[in-house]
């Protein structure tokens, strides 16, 4: 497995009240494949037992969801960076990564 630095300052996070049963496998899938281990999840229900859970209301709009990651989960993100994992995310290729993300206030694909 290659060496990855930095990857203490990453937080991956989940925000999800919909899926729970999907994003708790997005999560696993993920984790399994990057050696990312903090794990924020924001739900109206406990994603995966182990990761730091924030209950948060209902959230039903895409707006809303937007809103949410911009003005509300990053009080609960104690690391330098956060990795937003949506349920249908995947890593396809960990070999991929690269300390320069880190340089990024955002990347998107």
């Amino acid at each position: 497995m290659k060496y990855y630095e930095h990857l203490d300052d990453v937080t991956v996070v989940v925000v999800e009240t919909k899926n729970h049963t999907l994003a708790a496998q997005a999560i696993k899938d993920f984790t399994a494949r990057f050696p990312i281990r903090r794990v924020t999840t924001f739900s109206d229900q406990v994603i995966l037992p182990g990761a730091r859970h924030v209950p948060i209301r209902n959230i039903t709009e895409t707006e809303d969801l937007l809103d949410f990651s911009m003005k509300c989960m990053w009080p609960f993100v104690e690391t330098t960076h956060a990795l937003i994992l949506p349920w249908d995310s995947m890593v396809l290729n960990p070999d991929l990564w690269t300390n320069d993300f880190l340089e990024y206030d955002h990347i998107s694909v």
